[in-house]
């Protein structure tokens, strides 16, 4: 920097120095030293300004914002405890009205079997009371259907009538002739065939309550034994004529515990009574005897048994290849036939009563057949 100010005013001086000295008569200029002192000083300016390095400029910073505060964190409320399930409550089925058994038999009226046979859509939906005894019963998953004996009139075997009764639920120990009270509702009448094929049609009665054994009521009389015959009856071997059409004699009895057809056997719950008859048709045509008669055994105690079709038919063959009541018979024709019944081991007696029919419960008047001793009878020996 020294040096170029120094060269500067000796510029300047030697200018100084010639301009003062000149030709002669020549004029000399008037120097200007404010324009000379500035001359000089924008020389020096561009000298300095050419030799310094290029500044670089730099940009004014940009104001970095302010960092926003950051709010004060809000503490995080414990978490409420989440209540546990409440248990829901088992519903308690509304229980069922109790009903007083006692009060609501009593609404329950009796009635005449013959009226129900006569006219079961009338008692449709009506609520009866009937009293028999059970001749046939099956039970299973839907229930209880049997069919009973209901007496009417002085009662007896002649004076009863069939029902069906069907019961939704089981009979513990109720079994084949043991005496019932039923309590139910008409439900019409029920058809279906026999033992024989036969088609049958029998009052319906949808029972509610069912009373037997030791629940039977005290107030309802249980018959004990029906009336005893008073014609006297007749013993074996003694010709006898049935509606005037027949010639009946009873000629014999066997008594076992099983009665075989070929392989077969059918085992009574007491003991067989198979009673051996001699029939001759003494009709013009030829006639089976089960058109006019058929018959009912009674015991020493009045108690009454119908025959087994099927113990009958095994009994045939197996003691006499015998006939039965459905064997057709031409006019003057005789045959032997049997008829069989499951009685109790200790029977001793047997009166046989003939009926209009084999399936009629209506006794005829005479003759009566009596098998004495039963009780004595030895098994048939095969």
């Amino acid at each position: 920097m020294k040096k170029i100010l120094c060269s500067a005013l000796l510029c300047v001086g030697a200018f100084l120095f010639f301009g003062c000295s000149g030709s002669s008569g020549t004029a000399v200029p008037t120097l200007n030293v404010a324009v000379v002192q500035t001359k000089v000083a924008a020389d020096i300016f561009a000298t300095q300004t050419a030799g310094a390095p290029t500044a670089t400029f730099t940009a004014s910073p940009t104001n970095t914002p302010a960092a926003t505060a950051t709010p004060t964190r809000t503490n995080t409320s414990l978490p409420t405890d989440t209540p546990r399930p409440t248990d829901t409550p088992t519903l308690t089925p509304t229980p069922k009205p109790t009903v007083d058994v006692i009060a609501d038999k009593k609404m329950f009226a009796a009635v005449d079997v013959r009226e129900l046979k006569k006219s079961p859509d009338k008692f449709l939906e009506q609520k009866i009371s009937l009293r028999g005894e059970v001749f046939t019963i099956q039970e299973n998953s839907d229930g209880t259907v049997m069919q009973i004996w209901v007496s009417f009139g002085a009662g007896g075997i002649a004076n009863r009538e069939a029902v069906i009764v069907s019961f939704d639920d089981a009979l513990p120990g109720l079994f084949e002739k043991d005496r019932v009270v039923v309590y139910g509702t008409g439900a019409g009448t029920f058809t279906g065939k026999n033992a024989l094929g036969g088609e049958i049609t029998q009052p319906l009665v949808k029972a509610v309550y069912v009373d037997y054994g030791a629940s039977l009521p005290t107030a309802v009389p249980v018959p004990t034994k029906p009336p005893q015959p008073t014609i006297p009856p007749v013993g074996k071997n003694v010709l006898t004529k049935i509606a005037d059409k027949w010639e009946v004699t009873y000629v014999g009895e066997f008594r076992d515990k099983i009665v075989h057809l070929f392989d077969t056997g059918k085992v009574a719950f007491g003991v067989w009574a198979t009673i051996e008859f001699r029939v001759k048709n003494l009709q013009g045509g030829s006639a089976t005897p089960s058109d006019d008669f058929g018959f009912v055994a009674v015991d020493q105690d009045g108690k009454a048994y119908d025959d087994d079709f099927s113990a009958t038919s095994n009994a045939r063959w197996q003691y006499c290849g015998c006939s039965t009541f459905f064997t057709e018979l031409a006019p003057g024709q005789e045959t032997v036939i049997v008829v069989t019944y499951d009685v109790p081991e200790t029977t001793r007696t047997l009166t046989l009563i003939p009926t209009e029919g084999v399936f009629s419960d209506r006794r005829r008047a005479a003759p009566r057949y009596v098998v004495s001793d039963f009780d004595q009878v030895p098994a048939f020996k095969r």
